[in-house]
Protein backbone atom coordinates (compact mmCIF):
# COMPACT_ATOMS: atom_id res chain seq x y z
CA UNK A 1 0.00 0.00 0.00
CA UNK A 2 2.99 2.43 0.48
CA UNK A 3 3.90 2.02 -3.61
CA UNK A 4 4.11 5.85 -5.21
CA UNK A 5 0.45 7.18 -6.85
CA UNK A 6 2.85 6.96 -10.37
CA UNK A 7 2.57 2.75 -10.16
CA UNK A 8 -0.87 2.76 -8.94
CA UNK A 9 -1.40 4.27 -12.37
CA UNK A 10 0.13 1.61 -13.79
CA UNK A 11 -1.44 -0.92 -11.76
CA UNK A 12 -4.68 0.73 -13.07
CA UNK A 13 -3.81 0.31 -16.35
CA UNK A 14 -3.19 -3.49 -16.40
CA UNK A 15 -6.31 -3.90 -14.58
CA UNK A 16 -8.46 -2.51 -17.34
CA UNK A 17 -10.55 -5.81 -17.83
CA UNK A 18 -11.46 -6.35 -14.22
CA UNK A 19 -13.90 -4.39 -12.54
CA UNK A 20 -13.58 -6.09 -8.86
CA UNK A 21 -9.66 -5.74 -8.94
CA UNK A 22 -10.63 -1.91 -9.85
CA UNK A 23 -12.98 -1.24 -7.38
CA UNK A 24 -10.11 -2.64 -4.76
CA UNK A 25 -7.88 0.06 -6.13
CA UNK A 26 -10.48 2.82 -6.25
CA UNK A 27 -10.91 2.09 -2.56
CA UNK A 28 -7.16 1.65 -1.69
CA UNK A 29 -6.15 5.02 -2.74
CA UNK A 30 -8.43 8.32 -3.28
CA UNK A 31 -5.95 9.91 -6.26
CA UNK A 32 -6.94 6.60 -8.27
CA UNK A 33 -10.78 6.58 -7.84
CA UNK A 34 -11.18 8.94 -10.79
CA UNK A 35 -9.34 7.00 -12.92
CA UNK A 36 -9.94 3.62 -11.64
CA UNK A 37 -14.06 4.70 -12.36
CA UNK A 38 -13.41 5.96 -16.02
CA UNK A 39 -12.43 2.10 -16.53
CA UNK A 40 -15.09 0.58 -14.79
CA UNK A 41 -17.63 2.54 -16.46
CA UNK A 42 -15.97 1.43 -19.54
CA UNK A 43 -16.12 -2.05 -18.64
CA UNK A 44 -19.85 -1.65 -18.77
CA UNK A 45 -20.65 0.01 -22.61
CA UNK A 46 -19.52 -0.62 -25.52
CA UNK A 47 -19.16 1.39 -28.63
CA UNK A 48 -19.24 0.88 -32.21
CA UNK A 49 -18.93 3.04 -35.77
CA UNK A 50 -20.75 1.13 -38.28
CA UNK A 51 -18.48 2.84 -40.71
CA UNK A 52 -15.68 2.17 -38.79
CA UNK A 53 -14.69 -1.64 -38.85
CA UNK A 54 -11.65 -0.75 -36.24
CA UNK A 55 -14.62 -0.38 -33.92
CA UNK A 56 -15.57 -3.74 -34.48
CA UNK A 57 -12.35 -5.74 -34.11
CA UNK A 58 -10.94 -3.63 -31.50
CA UNK A 59 -14.06 -4.93 -29.35
CA UNK A 60 -13.96 -8.50 -30.50
CA UNK A 61 -10.53 -8.64 -30.19
CA UNK A 62 -11.15 -7.87 -26.48
CA UNK A 63 -13.31 -10.31 -26.17
CA UNK A 64 -10.97 -12.86 -27.62
CA UNK A 65 -8.24 -11.48 -25.34
CA UNK A 66 -9.94 -10.97 -22.33
CA UNK A 67 -12.64 -13.79 -21.54
CA UNK A 68 -14.59 -11.68 -18.55
CA UNK A 69 -15.08 -8.48 -20.27
CA UNK A 70 -18.17 -10.06 -22.31
CA UNK A 71 -19.57 -10.47 -18.75
CA UNK A 72 -18.97 -6.72 -17.74
CA UNK A 73 -20.40 -5.06 -20.96
CA UNK A 74 -24.14 -4.09 -20.14
CA UNK A 75 -24.63 -1.16 -22.78
CA UNK A 76 -23.83 -1.32 -26.38
CA UNK A 77 -23.85 1.50 -28.99
CA UNK A 78 -24.03 1.09 -32.70
CA UNK A 79 -24.13 4.34 -34.84
CA UNK A 80 -24.43 4.35 -38.60
CA UNK A 81 -24.41 7.24 -41.08
CA UNK A 82 -26.02 6.90 -44.41
CA UNK A 83 -22.84 8.29 -46.72
CA UNK A 84 -20.92 5.74 -45.00
CA UNK A 85 -22.55 3.22 -43.98
CA UNK A 86 -23.49 -0.13 -46.36
CA UNK A 87 -25.56 -2.96 -45.43
CA UNK A 88 -22.50 -5.16 -44.98
CA UNK A 89 -21.18 -2.98 -42.33
CA UNK A 90 -24.24 -3.30 -40.57
CA UNK A 91 -24.65 -6.99 -41.03
CA UNK A 92 -21.52 -8.27 -39.98
CA UNK A 93 -21.81 -6.83 -36.77
CA UNK A 94 -24.46 -9.81 -35.58
CA UNK A 95 -22.68 -12.36 -36.99
CA UNK A 96 -19.12 -11.36 -35.09
CA UNK A 97 -20.47 -10.65 -31.85
CA UNK A 98 -22.93 -13.39 -31.99
CA UNK A 99 -23.62 -14.68 -28.21
CA UNK A 100 -20.56 -12.99 -27.07
CA UNK A 101 -22.04 -10.51 -25.02
CA UNK A 102 -24.94 -12.12 -23.09
CA UNK A 103 -24.74 -9.77 -19.90
CA UNK A 104 -25.76 -7.03 -22.48
CA UNK A 105 -29.05 -5.37 -20.92
CA UNK A 106 -29.24 -2.32 -23.35
CA UNK A 107 -28.73 -2.45 -27.11
CA UNK A 108 -28.63 1.66 -29.02
CA UNK A 109 -29.16 1.92 -32.83
CA UNK A 110 -28.94 5.21 -34.08
CA UNK A 111 -28.69 7.29 -37.32
CA UNK A 112 -29.49 3.99 -40.13
CA UNK A 113 -31.44 4.69 -43.27
CA UNK A 114 -32.31 2.49 -45.78
CA UNK A 115 -30.81 4.39 -49.30
CA UNK A 116 -29.10 0.78 -49.18
CA UNK A 117 -30.30 -2.46 -49.37
CA UNK A 118 -30.26 -4.54 -46.37
CA UNK A 119 -31.16 -8.39 -46.12
CA UNK A 120 -34.11 -9.11 -44.39
CA UNK A 121 -32.53 -11.66 -42.57
CA UNK A 122 -29.40 -8.65 -40.69
CA UNK A 123 -32.93 -7.64 -38.57
CA UNK A 124 -33.60 -10.88 -37.21
CA UNK A 125 -30.04 -12.39 -36.91
CA UNK A 126 -29.72 -8.96 -34.06
CA UNK A 127 -31.98 -10.73 -31.71
CA UNK A 128 -30.58 -14.12 -32.04
CA UNK A 129 -26.94 -12.53 -31.58
CA UNK A 130 -27.75 -10.41 -28.70
CA UNK A 131 -31.00 -12.56 -26.49
CA UNK A 132 -30.11 -10.96 -23.36
CA UNK A 133 -31.24 -7.20 -24.28
CA UNK A 134 -34.09 -6.17 -22.35
CA UNK A 135 -33.83 -2.38 -23.45
CA UNK A 136 -33.65 -1.37 -26.79
CA UNK A 137 -33.23 1.97 -28.33
CA UNK A 138 -33.74 3.26 -31.78
CA UNK A 139 -32.89 6.30 -33.14
CA UNK A 140 -32.89 8.71 -36.47
CA UNK A 141 -33.52 5.06 -38.26
CA UNK A 142 -35.32 4.06 -42.07
CA UNK A 143 -36.46 0.75 -41.97
CA UNK A 144 -36.96 -0.68 -45.85
CA UNK A 145 -40.65 -1.43 -44.46
CA UNK A 146 -42.86 -1.93 -41.75
CA UNK A 147 -41.98 -5.55 -41.69
CA UNK A 148 -38.41 -5.41 -41.09
CA UNK A 149 -39.21 -3.70 -37.97
CA UNK A 150 -41.02 -5.85 -36.80
CA UNK A 151 -39.31 -8.80 -37.43
CA UNK A 152 -36.17 -6.93 -35.77
CA UNK A 153 -38.23 -5.67 -32.37
CA UNK A 154 -39.56 -9.24 -32.11
CA UNK A 155 -36.83 -10.58 -32.24
CA UNK A 156 -35.52 -10.11 -28.97
CA UNK A 157 -37.63 -12.73 -26.56
CA UNK A 158 -36.41 -10.82 -23.15
CA UNK A 159 -37.19 -7.33 -24.18
CA UNK A 160 -39.04 -5.21 -22.01
CA UNK A 161 -38.55 -1.51 -22.83
CA UNK A 162 -38.94 0.14 -26.08
CA UNK A 163 -37.67 3.51 -26.76
CA UNK A 164 -38.81 5.08 -30.64
CA UNK A 165 -37.34 8.81 -31.69
CA UNK A 166 -37.35 9.68 -35.38
CA UNK A 167 -38.60 6.25 -36.75
CA UNK A 168 -39.52 5.98 -40.42
CA UNK A 169 -40.20 3.62 -43.13
CA UNK A 170 -38.82 3.68 -46.72
CA UNK A 171 -42.08 1.81 -47.62
CA UNK A 172 -45.28 2.52 -46.98
CA UNK A 173 -46.97 -0.45 -47.74
CA UNK A 174 -48.23 -2.76 -45.07
CA UNK A 175 -48.63 -6.62 -45.83
CA UNK A 176 -51.75 -8.27 -44.88
CA UNK A 177 -51.06 -10.01 -41.71
CA UNK A 178 -48.21 -8.48 -40.66
CA UNK A 179 -49.53 -8.07 -37.43
CA UNK A 180 -50.48 -11.43 -36.96
CA UNK A 181 -47.14 -12.93 -38.50
CA UNK A 182 -44.78 -12.99 -35.39
CA UNK A 183 -47.46 -13.35 -32.69
CA UNK A 184 -46.00 -17.10 -31.99
CA UNK A 185 -44.42 -15.56 -28.45
CA UNK A 186 -46.20 -13.60 -26.24
CA UNK A 187 -44.74 -9.86 -25.73
CA UNK A 188 -42.88 -8.91 -23.03
CA UNK A 189 -42.38 -5.20 -23.80
CA UNK A 190 -44.00 -3.13 -20.66
CA UNK A 191 -42.38 0.15 -21.12
CA UNK A 192 -42.66 1.98 -24.69
CA UNK A 193 -41.46 5.88 -25.25
CA UNK A 194 -42.13 7.72 -28.39
CA UNK A 195 -39.58 10.97 -28.46
CA UNK A 196 -40.28 13.35 -31.31
CA UNK A 197 -39.99 13.41 -35.36
CA UNK A 198 -41.56 9.90 -35.18
CA UNK A 199 -43.46 9.62 -39.13
CA UNK A 200 -46.66 9.67 -38.41
CA UNK A 201 -47.45 6.61 -41.10
CA UNK A 202 -45.46 4.90 -38.88
CA UNK A 203 -47.06 5.51 -35.86
CA UNK A 204 -50.15 4.73 -37.20
CA UNK A 205 -48.98 1.50 -38.45
CA UNK A 206 -47.03 0.72 -35.03
CA UNK A 207 -50.50 1.69 -32.81
CA UNK A 208 -52.27 -1.35 -35.18
CA UNK A 209 -49.80 -3.55 -34.65
CA UNK A 210 -49.67 -3.10 -30.81
CA UNK A 211 -53.48 -3.86 -30.60
CA UNK A 212 -53.63 -6.45 -32.46
CA UNK A 213 -50.75 -8.20 -30.94
CA UNK A 214 -52.84 -7.25 -27.51
CA UNK A 215 -49.48 -5.97 -26.51
CA UNK A 216 -49.95 -4.81 -22.28
CA UNK A 217 -47.85 -2.15 -21.94
CA UNK A 218 -47.82 -0.56 -18.28
CA UNK A 219 -45.17 2.44 -18.92
CA UNK A 220 -46.14 4.87 -21.68
CA UNK A 221 -43.76 8.20 -22.09
CA UNK A 222 -44.54 10.51 -25.07
CA UNK A 223 -42.01 13.59 -25.29
CA UNK A 224 -44.02 14.91 -28.37
CA UNK A 225 -47.91 14.89 -29.57
CA UNK A 226 -46.37 13.66 -33.01
CA UNK A 227 -49.47 12.44 -34.24
CA UNK A 228 -53.24 12.65 -32.43
CA UNK A 229 -55.10 9.96 -33.93
CA UNK A 230 -52.08 7.63 -33.37
CA UNK A 231 -51.79 8.83 -29.88
CA UNK A 232 -55.12 8.85 -28.93
CA UNK A 233 -55.13 5.07 -29.84
CA UNK A 234 -52.54 4.27 -27.88
CA UNK A 235 -53.65 5.94 -24.87
CA UNK A 236 -57.09 4.31 -25.29
CA UNK A 237 -56.00 0.49 -25.93
CA UNK A 238 -53.35 0.58 -22.89
CA UNK A 239 -56.14 2.89 -20.69
CA UNK A 240 -56.34 -0.27 -18.22
CA UNK A 241 -52.95 -1.15 -17.63
CA UNK A 242 -50.70 1.82 -17.60
CA UNK A 243 -49.20 2.61 -14.17
CA UNK A 244 -47.13 5.64 -15.69
CA UNK A 245 -48.28 7.76 -18.00
CA UNK A 246 -45.98 10.64 -18.99
CA UNK A 247 -46.53 13.75 -21.59
CA UNK A 248 -43.93 16.13 -22.29
CA UNK A 249 -43.42 19.25 -24.09
CA UNK A 250 -46.04 20.92 -26.48
CA UNK A 251 -48.87 19.02 -27.69
CA UNK A 252 -49.28 19.25 -31.35
CA UNK A 253 -52.51 17.62 -33.00
CA UNK A 254 -56.60 18.10 -32.33
CA UNK A 255 -55.93 17.17 -28.51
CA UNK A 256 -55.65 19.05 -25.14
CA UNK A 257 -54.57 18.27 -21.72
CA UNK A 258 -57.98 18.14 -20.75
CA UNK A 259 -58.99 15.94 -23.17
CA UNK A 260 -55.50 13.22 -23.48
CA UNK A 261 -56.28 13.25 -18.98
CA UNK A 262 -59.85 12.43 -19.99
CA UNK A 263 -58.49 9.40 -22.43
CA UNK A 264 -55.78 8.33 -19.41
CA UNK A 265 -57.83 8.70 -16.46
CA UNK A 266 -55.77 9.03 -13.14
CA UNK A 267 -53.44 6.56 -13.95
CA UNK A 268 -50.17 8.90 -14.05
CA UNK A 269 -49.06 11.89 -14.40
CA UNK A 270 -48.99 14.65 -17.46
Amino acid sequence: MGLPVELWYYVVGFLTQDAMSLLACALTCRLLCDPAQRMIDRLHSGSIDASKYDDLNKLVEEIRNSPGHPKAIHQLDIEGWSMKTGPVALSVIPIRLSRQLMALRQLTLKDFDSKYQVHPSTWFLFGRAFPSVIRLVLSSIQFPSFRDFVVFVTSFPALIALELSGIRLRSRIIPIGVARSYNKRKSTLQELGIRDETGSFFLAAFVQWLVRREVQVRRLNITEWVASVPCQRLVSHFRGHLQDFTLQYSIRGAYTIEEVQQLHGSAGEI
